[in-house]
């Protein structure tokens, strides 16, 4: 209907902003998850006492079979990595992620930061790294933005480290996955850990609450000014569009039917809308904007039925009936 083409038009510019923020939001928060080497705020932290080495405790991880997970060993600038059936890996600008079979072999093979890409080797096609006198394989190069600190590290599987290398004891254990919390009580045994935590990215570094969320939140506030407006414009729309001649059992049955109308249309935008924004912003949890949509309906739909029902009786008790 020609009547409704303007709020058509306005609702699917907020659907589209709204896809824009919450875009804006999964970015930075995938950037936060780089910057904490592809750990979620999922994961578990195990602090222990215990001195066994780390290629021990890859052998027991494997035979106590724990999957669906990815255990990191992190020791300042190298990170130990032990993954079984983990689908999440970090972004590649060659090469490849680690695969089951690196998990479980003695035969190191690495995986460097981008800004490490200077410090490597070439031979017959393959890149090496020089690490304490031998050259050990690098498989893969992990990248992101300039600035993030996951370009200066180096990861490495936790089955072929050393006896030089770092001890439980001396490393922070995270555990990332589907499986990390069904396999805690095997994971506790294994690391002899003394405590097990939440891994929460403000703790670790030190952001605030407000730092990661205060523009999400701001940009809501606008959105939720826009979803005011759009509703208010609905509601003269189809008061305008009501003949004032019309008695007052009529009109309000009119005013229902446009309700009616009204509300159909945006739902039919909300779609048009939310198709466009998965189609041209990126979402590592597209469930935000779904709900954002989705509510926006539902507070559009409930304030033009209260907005109508108040300016009817008002202009009943103006006009007798």
């Amino acid at each position: 209907m020609k009547r409704f083409l303007l709020i058509d038009l306005l609702w699917l510019g907020l659907v589209l902003l709204a896809g824009w923020t919450w875009s804006l939001h999964d970015q930075s928060a995938y950037a936060d998850r780089l910057d904490h080497f592809g750990v979620t705020e999922d994961a578990q932290r195990y602090a222990t006492k215990s001195t066994q080495t780390l290629a021990d405790t890859a052998q027991q991880l494997k035979a106590a079979e724990v999957d669906h997970l990815t255990v990191q060993f992190q020791a300042g600038d190298t990170i130990f990595v032990y993954s079984k059936d983990d689908p999440n890996t970090l972004p590649l600008s060659s090469g490849q992620w680690f695969t089951d079979a690196d998990m479980q072999t003695d035969l190191p093979v690495l995986v460097v930061g981008s800004a490490l890409t200077g410090d490597l080797y070439t031979g017959s096609g393959q890149r090496y790294a020089l690490e304490s006198g031998r050259y050990l394989p690098v498989i893969g190069v992990v990248a992101t933005r300039k600035a993030s600190p996951l370009n200066r590290v180096t990861f490495t599987n936790a089955s072929a480290a050393g006896p030089s290398a770092p001890r439980l004891n001396d490393v922070k254990i995270l555990v990332d996955g589907g499986g990390a919390q069904a396999a805690k009580a095997k994971l506790t045994r294994i690391f002899h850990a003394t405590k097990v935590s939440a891994y929460h990215y403000q703790t670790t570094a030190g952001n605030s609450w407000w730092a990661d969320n205060g523009k999400t939140l701001l940009r809501s506030v606008g959105l939720l000014a826009g979803l005011v407006v759009i509703t208010a414009l609905a509601m003269l729309v189809a008061l305008w569009q009501t003949p004032t001649t019309l008695l007052a059992p009529l009109r309000q049955h009119y005013l229902n039917g446009l309700w009616l109308r009204g509300v159909m249309h945006v739902a039919g935008t909300s779609a048009l809308g939310l198709a466009a924004s998965m189609w041209w912003f990126y979402f590592s949890e597209p469930i935000h904007l779904w709900l954002c949509v989705i509510g926006g309906w539902a507070l559009f739909a409930l304030g033009l039925r209260l907005g109508l029902t108040q300016m009817q009786v008002r202009r009943e008790q103006e006009h007798g009936g």
